[in-house]
């Protein structure tokens, strides 16, 4: 009899510690649970570790511009929407997803605003997410990511997701994680009022071109990127020199942009025509 008894104790703590867990991961792992499932570094478990392999669940990402369209790259300080869709086979009755961006360099990077109707931001760890607010009926959420300043380098994307048949149990469900990296582009509108310190000749050039600050100006990091946003060159030193001179004899013909920083600051972004 003790035996029987002990024994329905112990499933019944099991089954209001299981229905616990489950609860937490309706309303958002962050939210409910401090904890984070998408896969990143520091986590110690994903969405598909509690709903398993059903429904053929694949996580996407997309970082989308202005033209709607997923980029591959972000221009410092501009907004983005990032939308997760959480793809199956068959018909589940309920989704989640929970979605981080870190610097690829290290570090955490909060930036997040507006949600769909269907996600809210939540901290847990030190860390800012986005993710489900309640079940959803939809497959997709939605949030708007603000890009770092620049020098901040690559940004990676985790996100993990659950389709759920709503049984209450994690029993037939499905979960999955991805990640997406986008690369640090440049700002090509030329702002005269940052370049007012500076003079760049000769442009169009063949092969050096030398900047020159006035006024005593001087500039501790240096990057050329190429039109289509693409890193192609870059020193840092402590301090640059007053006035400095880069070969780009190596570069292709093209359109290029020059951006000078001090302490994080950009003072300089000039575009050069190589010939």
């Amino acid at each position: 009899m003790k035996r029987i008894i002990y024994s329905g104790f112990f499933t019944s703590i099991a089954l209001i510690v299981f229905a616990l867990i489950a609860t937490s991961s309706s309303n958002g792992r962050a939210f409910a649970a401090n904890d984070g499932n998408t896969g990143a570094p520091g986590e110690g478990t994903t969405c598909r570790t509690c709903h398993g392999t059903g429904f053929g669940t694949t996580v996407s990402i997309a970082v989308k511009g202005a033209n709607g369209f997923p980029v591959s790259s972000y221009i410092p300080g501009n907004t983005y929407e990032v939308e997760v869709a959480i793809n199956t086979i068959g018909s589940p009755s309920r989704f989640g997803f929970q979605l981080l961006s870190l610097l690829d360099a290290g570090g955490n990077y909060n930036a997040w605003s507006n949600p769909s109707g269907n996600a809210r931001i939540a901290n847990a760890g030190g860390r800012s997410y986005t993710e489900h607010a309640g079940k959803s009926v939809s497959n997709t959420f939605t949030v708007d990511w603000t890009a770092p300043a620049a020098g901040a380098g690559s940004v990676r994307f985790y996100a993990g997701g659950a389709a759920v048949n709503n049984n209450g149990g994690t029993s037939g469900d499905g979960g999955n994680v991805s990640q997406v990296l986008i690369s640090e582009g440049v700002n090509t509108s030329i702002n005269e009022e940052v370049n007012a310190e500076f003079a760049l000749f000769p442009n169009p050039v063949n092969d050096y071109v030398t900047i020159e600050g006035l006024n005593d100006s001087k500039f501790d990091r240096l990057m050329i990127y190429d039109l289509q946003g693409k890193l192609v060159f870059q020193t840092i030193e402590s301090r640059v020199l007053q006035t400095t001179t880069i070969d780009l004899s190596s570069f292709e013909t093209g359109i290029y942009f020059i951006q000078g920083f001090s302490e994080n600051r950009q003072i300089l972004n000039k575009k050069v025509v190589v010939q």
